[in-house]
């Protein structure tokens, strides 16, 4: 099983330390998921679109998160 995680600095955990200590790690960790996490800090929807999209064109993960970066 395996969970895509993408968004802005939020997403990546940023200040907590980078992705292995994200939410979505900890996420990840409570549903024994393999993790991915596709998010950087600073980034816009666009660019949190196109990254999943590229993503989802060759790999199906389980679930997806995503946090937007502006509503």
């Amino acid at each position: 099983m395996k969970l895509y995680v993408n968004g802005d600095s939020h997403s990546c955990g940023h200040d907590a330390g980078g992705p292995e200590h994200s939410y979505g790690r900890h996420i990840a960790n409570a549903l024994g998921y393999d993790f991915v996490c596709d998010a950087e800090p600073a980034v816009g929807n666009d660019r949190i679109i196109r990254r999943t999209k590229e993503y989802l064109q060759h790999t199906r993960p389980d679930f997806i998160i995503i946090g937007w970066s502006t509503w």
